[in-house]
């Protein structure tokens, strides 16, 4: 099957939250895109409900989740090279 390229440009915290999802589901950044592109076939739409943008303070409890997220990723990769190096 011939396959095609898509380039994305997206802010670094949303990128880095979102890979650290991926991560824990098991899935690549590639495989949540292509995910998401069989899910909008399927929907015949957007696979959920667009609402309006959030209030300042949703967008504040938004960024500290991020933020939360980015910590945990780090705080787990740090360990993990930790644990190789120890061996």
């Amino acid at each position: 099957m011939q396959t095609e390229q898509i380039n994305v440009r997206i802010d670094a915290p949303t990128k880095v939250a979102a890979e650290a999802i991926f991560s824990e589901i098991g899935v690549s950044t590639a495989d949540a895109i292509r995910m998401f592109y069989r899910q909008v076939i399927i929907q015949r739409g957007l696979p959920f409900v667009p609402k309006t943008a959030k209030s300042q303070s949703d967008k504040k409890t938004d960024d500290r989740r991020i933020e939360k997220i980015i910590s945990d990723s780090i705080k787990k990769n740090k360990t993990a090279l930790k644990d190789l190096a120890d061996r």
